[in-house]
């Protein structure tokens, strides 16, 4: 080319021609990487949650079965002391009945 002349056509670069376009991919790229990063945090945050609620429901189960045995071993200490004393005040009165009808006859 001659000194002192003028391009007045010269083709574009890449750059020059798809700026916007370009900026909007990579606006868009950066977009989805931050969704799926977070996505990603939120699963596992839901997994730990999850894993943590199955473990204290097996603990809640655990302990509920222990509290139903000791309630059922409370109960049978309790209604057995009950149900002799009952029972030898049942048969004290049936035998001064007794006693009574044969001593009155």
């Amino acid at each position: 080319m001659p000194t002192g002349s003028q391009v007045q056509f010269r083709p574009l670069t890449a750059w020059e021609q798809y700026r916007w376009q370009l900026i909007s991919i990579f606006v868009a790229l950066l977009l989805q990487t931050g969704i799926v990063t977070w996505l990603l945090r939120e699963r596992h945050r839901r997994r730990t949650a999850e894993l943590q609620s199955n473990t204290r429901l097996i603990e809640l189960k655990h302990s509920n079965k222990t509290a139903e045995a000791l309630t059922a071993s409370f109960a049978y200490e309790l209604s057995e002391p009950l149900l002799a004393t009952a029972l030898k005040s049942d048969a004290g009165s049936t035998c001064s009945t007794q006693i009574r009808r044969k001593l009155g006859s």
